[in-house]
């Protein structure tokens, strides 16, 4: 099997994949106009058009960061076998769990899930089922996501939308088996070289991940990006941004955050390698893509 992996100091980070979508431009960014961009968002944009080139490229993946002492996962994905209101994420049958192995975690070993949000397309591998019931697939990690998220999902119990069902099979198990940390933005304690960004408008409690090893950084920008053409249009949301001018200032700070500490981005849902720095152009951003080093596992 074929990894993709970067370096950040001692930290090696690998992409777990599960799926991958298609979206026509403007059905993931409405406001996309391929008018108003000019030359320079050519190359910015190829790496992440589908097979059809009138498609975006949009994947739903983990992150697997992991040195000598300790595995993180960062997301979890849409998980397999559950009923979700939308059909691209209802029943799958995916062979994450395999990919996870092969780049060096079994479920066991797994340390830290860490959870930007609690969407469900972030959280669904949080859980297996087994016996008929729910339980959680890391039963030695320390599930960790934001306090506001938390209660967020405590009240609205995800029970209308794209996201019914969720807390039932993929965060309350967890809840229940004594495994979740709900934490505030800051430094996150357990790992000195983890800190934890407030970054909402997606969600309520959105959160960031910045991970240092060495005098480089890691940061995990969630659903901060959708695609790269926000880089270079950080005015464009989501068609999944819930609130939207919260959404612009979140994903600002977090372009100049990268741009000016020079980190690894990565990102939940960008086509293409789906990781890459954040440059200043003038008095805007542009994105330079980046691929990792591919390894071999048996």
């Amino acid at each position: 099997m074929q990894e993709e992996t970067y370096r950040i100091g001692s930290w090696r980070v690998t992409r777990i994949p599960e799926i991958t979508l298609e979206f026509a431009p403007a059905a993931l960014i409405p406001a996309w106009d391929d008018g108003v961009l000019g030359a320079e968002a050519e190359p910015v944009i190829r790496p992440t058009r589908a097979a059809r080139r009138d498609r975006l490229s949009v994947p739903v993946q983990s992150w697997l960061v992991q040195d000598s002492t300790c595995r993180i996962l960062i997301d979890t994905g849409i998980g397999n076998g559950r009923q979700r209101a939308f059909p691209a994420f209802a029943n799958l049958m995916t062979d994450y769990l395999e990919r996870l192995v092969a780049a060096g975690a079994a479920p066991e070993e797994v340390d830290y899930v860490f959870c930007t949000h609690l969407h469900t397309d972030h959280v669904g591998w949080n859980t297996r089922e087994e016996g008929g019931r729910w339980v959680p697939t890391f039963p030695r990690a320390r599930y960790v996501w934001g306090r506001v998220e938390g209660t967020t999902a405590r009240q609205a119990r995800f029970e209308k939308g794209p996201a019914a069902g969720v807390f039932g099979d993929s965060i309350a198990p967890v809840i229940t088996a004594g495994l979740v940390d709900e934490i505030d933005p800051g430094p996150f304690e357990p790992i000195d070289s983890v800190t934890f960004h407030a970054t909402p408008g997606h969600s309520p409690g959105h959160l960031s991940i910045s991970i240092r090893s060495g005098g480089e950084e890691a940061f995990f920008g969630g659903d901060v990006l959708h695609n790269q053409v926000q880089v270079l249009r950080p005015e464009w949301n989501s068609v999944f941004c819930e609130t939207a001018e919260l959404a612009r200032t979140s994903r600002l700070w977090a372009l100049s955050y990268a741009a000016d500490r020079n980190v690894l981005f990565f990102g939940s849902h960008l086509g293409g390698s789906s990781v890459g720095r954040v440059r200043r152009s003038g008095e805007q951003f542009t994105w330079i893509h980046e691929r990792g080093a591919c390894e071999w596992h048996l």
